[in-house]
């Protein structure tokens, strides 16, 4: 059965890959690409695309979710600049309806499973003094520290002031955590993200997913990594 995708932000750079990636799998139909200068209304009304991602950043993507939740259209918010005030707000919206829909700050498959890797072994050790969150990415990178540094620090409980950002175009991405032990030994979990093609399967994840979805789920670790 074919999914038809509506994409809002779709000439930027996020949005351009969710085309690339959604236009090589026969199960998906690009329905409408929405840019800036679109009438977002009139667009998804006459398109009626099963599922719709936001990549138009925190500026306008506040009201695009708002009118996706009303009209009961399930949505993936691909912007990695949402606060936890915001996310808790949408939470709560989401509470009083059946609704359903995926904030991603990362579509990389290798991060998710880093990130259940990370909650596994913090559980597993237990006695640890402390942890400590890398980020480094490439030059043009604007936002620091990063959407998905931010992500990794949520959830395990911590601040903004754990994570070192740094930018040079060494990297495009990656991410380091350093958790020190009580006896002084070190662990160190690193995911490195060469390119941005990378995201192209998460993308694809999360178009199938959010399809039967009656809830707000965050983060791509949360859905079951088998869906297609």
């Amino acid at each position: 059965m074919i999914t038809t995708v509506g994409i809002i932000g779709a000439y930027g750079r996020m949005g351009q890959q969710a085309i690339k990636a959604l236009s090589s799998c026969k199960e998906f139909q690009i329905v409408a690409q929405i840019g800036r200068h679109d009438n977002l209304v009139a667009t998804l009304e006459d398109t009626k695309p099963d599922v719709v991602f936001e990549f138009s950043g925190q500026a306008t993507g506040k009201q695009h979710t708002k009118y996706l939740m009303d009209n009961d259209i399930r949505f993936v918010i691909g912007s990695s600049g949402l606060s936890q005030e915001q996310i808790q707000t949408l939470t709560t919206q989401f509470r009083s309806g059946n609704k359903g829909g995926l904030i991603v700050p990362n579509f990389s498959m290798a991060v998710a499973q880093f990130c259940r890797s990370l909650q596994t072994i913090l559980i597993a050790m237990g006695d640890y003094e402390a942890v400590k969150i890398i980020e480094y990415h490439h030059s043009g990178k604007k936002d620091a520290p990063s959407g998905t540094a931010r992500h990794i620090a949520s959830l395990i409980g911590l601040e903004d002031s754990n994570i070192e950002s740094v930018r040079n175009d060494t990297y495009y991405a990656r991410h380091d955590v350093i958790i020190t032990l009580s006896n002084g030994e070190e662990i160190t979990l690193s995911v490195n993200t060469p390119n941005i093609s990378a995201y192209h399967e998460g993308i694809r994840k999360s178009a199938h997913f959010v399809k039967g979805l009656n809830s707000l789920i965050v983060g791509l670790e949360n859905i079951p990594l088998c869906v297609k």
